[in-house]
């Protein structure tokens, strides 16, 4: 029994890396993913987009687009930090 598991300690090892480094690498892309689908950023990109294309020009629809975008990176930047969020 002891010699089982000195052969299988260095297997178990190397997947527990493997995972661990899989998760690390992964992490800030599923945060990200899981955070537009939560705060629906595509959704009000699009709504925004359409709502402007009434009498206002390419630049003010391109700056609410970038208005939505950065208000999603802060709430990321800010979970992903562990800082609790301020009015």
């Amino acid at each position: 029994m002891h010699f089982q598991h000195s052969l299988y300690e260095p297997k178990a090892r190397k997947i527990n890396t493997v995972y661990l480094n899989g998760v690390s690498l992964h992490f800030g892309n599923k945060l990200r993913m899981l955070l537009n689908i939560l705060l629906k950023k595509n959704e009000r990109i699009k709504t925004v987009k359409d709502e402007m294309k009434k009498g206002t020009t390419e630049m003010e629809v391109s700056d609410a687009v970038k208005d939505i975008v950065e208000q999603c990176s802060r709430i990321k930047t800010v979970i992903s930090s562990g800082r609790r969020f301020s009015s």
